[in-house]
């Protein structure tokens, strides 16, 4: 992803990554050189989900963390960024496949 990120995409800022399979811990440890992790969940339940959304290093972003309290393992995940200096904001949903439709 770095040799990437470092050639074809050098013009992408932001990565919203789910699935990622890493434990808070292994997370915290996790380098993507010239990104910054700012938003991320894990599950408690399992080793094999969990989103994450990095931005390169130098933006400034704002955390929104009214939505992290709706966030539900499995059935509704959402990591919410704002990116102030573009009046912009970043999203990124997932639903398990295990996960009970009604609920998302």
């Amino acid at each position: 992803m770095e040799v990437l990120l470092c050639s074809e995409l050098k013009h992408v800022d932001e990565l919203c990554l789910t699935k990622h399979w890493q434990s808070d811990q292994k997370l915290d440890c996790t380098n993507i050189v010239d990104f910054k992790l700012t938003s991320a969940f894990w599950w408690s339940s399992s080793e094999i989900g969990g989103f994450g959304i990095c931005v390169k290093d130098g933006l400034t972003t704002k955390q929104i963390s009214y939505f992290a309290v709706i966030s539900e393992e499995k059935n509704f995940e959402m990591p919410l960024i704002e990116l102030p200096g573009y009046k912009l904001c970043i999203v990124c949903i997932y639903r398990s496949p295990d996960g009970q439709f009604d609920n998302f």
